[in-house]
């Protein structure tokens, strides 16, 4: 399922950015995958599966859809827990040497941008297990308001 996952996010950041999906492979031996698009691609579409949670994004679609059927129940949070829970493991188990992605935009960019955006990701899933989609606004508002006033700070702290 994770290399499933990992090369279904490609694929899902490649249509994202309007490149065509030609393929998509999964080795028998479990040892990995491929996903195949015309273009050149971007950095995007590289490292999507370190951040972005696909069956996460899924199942809010779902389960948004559950809702306009059935109320909110401890199903709904108990899938949402595995799922943040299976998106926490897979993006640990995938950073390791071996990995071919992470090199080609480089360690140093990897380092800086994937553990804030993971943290985004898992801001929206709480956000959405815990109000829905008006959840997520909320959270992105406060993270707006805690951008601008950290912003601030720096400008301050350095004279400007």
């Amino acid at each position: 399922m994770e290399v499933l996952a990992h090369e279904l996010t490609h694929a899902f950041f490649a249509l994202l950015t309007f490149h065509k999906v030609k393929g998509l492979k999964i080795n028998a031996d479990d040892s990995g995958g491929s996903m195949c698009f015309e273009g050149d691609g971007n950095w995007l579409i590289i490292i999507a599966p370190y951040f972005f949670p696909l069956f996460g994004f899924i199942a809010m679609l779902v389960i948004t859809v559950y809702q306009w059927f059935a109320p909110m129940n401890i199903l709904i949070f108990i899938v949402m827990g595995y799922i943040i829970g299976y998106h926490v493991d897979t993006v640990c188990s995938q950073i390791h040497e071996k990995q071919t992605d992470l090199p080609k935009v480089g360690y140093g960019f990897c380092a800086v941008f994937l553990l804030p955006a993971n943290l985004w990701m898992l801001g929206w899933m709480l956000a959405f297990n815990s109000r829905g989609w008006g959840g997520i606004s909320v959270f992105n508002s406060l993270i707006w308001q805690l951008d601008k006033k950290f912003f601030s700070y720096v400008l301050n702290l350095i004279g400007l």
